[in-house]
C-alpha cells in the first residue's frame, strides 16, 4: 500500500471519530474535536506532500502496478542496495520488493542489481520541451539529465533483453512535380537500422571504509548523487572518445571524420560559427535548432574573446544565438593537442541521430571485501552493460579551434 492510501485511511478514521465527538456533550467534546481538527491537517499536508512524490514517474515497468512500483523506487535507496551487496547480495525490506516487482537482470554472484529509477532524482523535472529527453526512456533521462550525451541529443534505451533495433530514415526522400501520365525518375528515400548488443560495459569503483557503512542511513542524498554523476562521467567519456576496440564504445570522436585544423588562432567568428555554419536547413533551420558542446580550453579562450566592437563576449554570443541549454562546455572532450581543440555541434531537427543502450534495468554493485582487507576497506565495483551506436552522422558537425597561439 502506498504512503498516501495509509495517510487518506488515516483521515478516514479521523472523520469517523469526528462524528462520534459531535454527537457528545459540548464540554466534553471541545477538547477532542480540537486535537483531532489538528491531527488531521497534518495528515492532509502529509498526504499532499506524499502524492507529490509518488507521481515521480518511475519508468517503463513490465508489471500492470505502476502506483505500487512508484511507491517502492519512493521508499527505496541507494543505501539499502549497497549494504544488500555487503551482506551477501541479499536484499530485504522494500529493495528486495522492487526488484521483484520490476525486471532486472540477473546479477553475478555477490552482486546485486540497482534499479535505474533509485538513482534518478526523486524530485519530478520537466523535460517535455526537449526531444533528446521526450524521446528517451523516462528513467534514463532523469538519471543522464546533465550529461553531454544527453545534451547532444543522444537516444537513451532500456531493452528488456538482447539486441535492440533502431530505425531511421537514412535518406530522405524528395518530392517533385511530374507531368501527367509520368513517374518520378528515381527513388531516393531509403531506411536504415542501428544494432545495439549488450556487448560492452563500464566500470567505476569506490573504496568504502567499515565506519562508513554505519553511516550509510544518513548519506543516502550524496551517495546517489554521486554515482549518478558518476555514471554519467563514465557514459559521457566513452560516447564521446570511445575508441571502438574492446572493451570501449565508438565514440563521437572515432566515428566521426577529423576537422581540418584552422590556419590561424580562433577569432570572435569562428565561435559564432559553431552555430551558424552548422545551419543546414534539414536537420537546423536556425541556430535555435543547434546544441555545441567545447572543451575546457575553448571555452576559457572564448570567455574571454571579445570583437572589435566589444562585448558581449564569444561564448556569450554564442549562448544567446543557441539559447542557454544549447551551449556548455566539458571536460570529457578532447584536450587541447598542437594548439588545437575539437568541437561538436548536434543538429536537434535529424534527433534521434545517436542511440545508447543500457540493460539489466540498473547498476549492478559488486563487492570485493578482500583486496583491501586489512585497510579496513570495502572495494565497490558498479558495472553497466551497456552499447553505443551514432547512425546518422550528418546529424553532428565535428570543428576545431586554435586556442592557444
Amino acid at each position: 500500500m502506498l504512503i498516501s492510501q495509509e495517510l487518506s485511511l488515516q483521515i478516514q478514521e479521523l472523520e469517523a471519530e469526528l462524528e462520534t465527538e459531535l454527537g457528545r456533550g459540548a464540554k466534553a467534546r471541545d477538547g477532542e474535536i480540537a486535537r483531532i481538527s489538528k491531527k488531521k491537517a497534518e495528515l492532509r499536508r502529509e498526504l499532499v506532500e506524499a502524492q507529490r512524490e509518488e507521481h515521480v514517474d518511475a519508468g517503463h515497468f513490465a508489471t500492470g502496478e505502476t502506483a505500487e512500483v512508484r511507491g517502492l523506487v519512493r521508499r527505496a535507496t541507494v543505501g539499502g542496495y549497497v549494504e544488500g551487496m555487503l551482506n551477501g547480495s541479499r536484499l530485504d525490506g522494500v529493495e528486495a520488493e522492487l526488484n521483484a516487482a520490476v525486471k532486472v537482470g540477473n546479477p553475478v554472484e555477490g552482486g546485486v542489481i540497482c534499479p535505474f529509477a533509485v538513482l534518478a532524482p526523486k524530485a519530478a523535472t520537466d523535460l517535455s520541451s526537449d526531444p533528446a529527453t521526450r524521446e528517451s526512456d523516462p528513467v534514463l533521462a532523469r538519471v543522464f539529465a546533465q550529461s553531454d550525451a544527453m545534451h547532444l541529443g543522444v537516444r537513451f534505451i532500456m531493452p528488456e533483453g538482447g539486441e535492440h533495433l533502431v530505425p531511421w530514415v537514412d535518406s530522405t526522400a524528395t518530392a517533385a512535380a511530374t507531368a501527367p501520365g509520368t513517374k518520378k525518375a528515381a527513388v531516393d528515400g531509403s531506411i536504415g537500422v542501428g544494432t545495439l548488443t549488450p556487448s560492452r560495459r563500464i566500470n567505476l569503483s569506490y573504496e568504502l571504509r567499515r565506519e562508513d557503512l554505519a553511516r550509510l542511513p544518513y548519506a543516502e542524498d550524496a551517495l546517489a548523487d554521486d554515482l549518478r554523476r558518476a555514471v554519467n562521467s563514465a557514459v559521457d567519456s566513452q560516447v564521446i572518445n570511445g575508441s571502438g576496440i574492446e572493451p570501449n564504445l565508438t565514440g563521437f570522436m572515432k566515428t566521426l571524420a577529423k576537422a581540418t585544423d584552422p590556419s590561424a588562432v580562433a577569432t570572435w567568428g569562428d565561435f559564432v560559427g559553431l552555430a551558424s555554419d552548422t545551419v543546414d536547413g534539414v536537420g537546423a533551420n536556425t541556430e535555435m535548432d543547434v546544441r555545441v558542446l567545447t572543451g575546457i580550453a575553448t571555452h576559457q579562450f572564448g570567455a574571454k574573446l571579445e570583437s572589435s566592437d566589444g562585448p558581449p563576449t564569444a561564448v556569450q554570443y554564442l549562448k544567446e544565438l543557441v539559447g542557454m541549454d544549447g551551449y556548455r562546455a566539458s571536460s570529457h572532450m578532447p584536450a587541447v593537442a598542437s594548439k588545437f581543440q575539437a568541437t561538436l555541434s548536434a543538429k536537434m531537427g535529424y534527433f534521434p541521430s545517436a542511440a545508447l543502450a543500457t540493460w539489466n534495468g540498473g547498476v549492478e554493485l559488486i563487492r570485493d571485501p578482500y583486496t583491501k582487507v586489512q585497510s579496513g576497506l570495502v572495494a565497490l565495483t558498479c558495472l553497466l552493460i551497456c552499447d553505443f551506436t551514432l547512425f546518422r552522422t550528418a546529424g553532428f558537425v565535428r570543428g576545431a579551434l586554435q586556442v592557444e597561439k
